[in-house]
C-alpha cells in the first residue's frame, strides 16, 4: 500500500458485548454506560488494559 502512497489506519470501537466470551472477566473494568449494547472497557485501568489487548492476540 505504502509503494502506491496509500495510507492505512485500523479504527476499532472497543465495546465489549455481553455476548462475548470474554463479557465476564472485562465487566468489572468498564464504565457505568452501554454504546452500542456493549460496555465500555476503562482501558486507565490495567487489568482492562490486559484482558481487552490480551483478547485480541488471541484471536487473530
Amino acid at each position: 500500500m505504502r509503494d502506491k502512497d496509500i495510507r492505512l489506519n485500523l479504527w476499532i470501537n472497543p465495546y465489549v458485548s455481553k455476548e462475548a466470551r470474554f463479557y465476564k472477566q472485562m465487566s468489572p473494568y468498564t464504565g457505568s454506560h452501554t454504546v452500542w449494547v456493549g460496555e465500555v472497557p476503562d482501558f486507565t485501568i490495567p487489568q482492562a488494559r490486559d484482558i481487552f489487548f490480551g483478547q485480541l492476540k488471541k484471536t487473530r
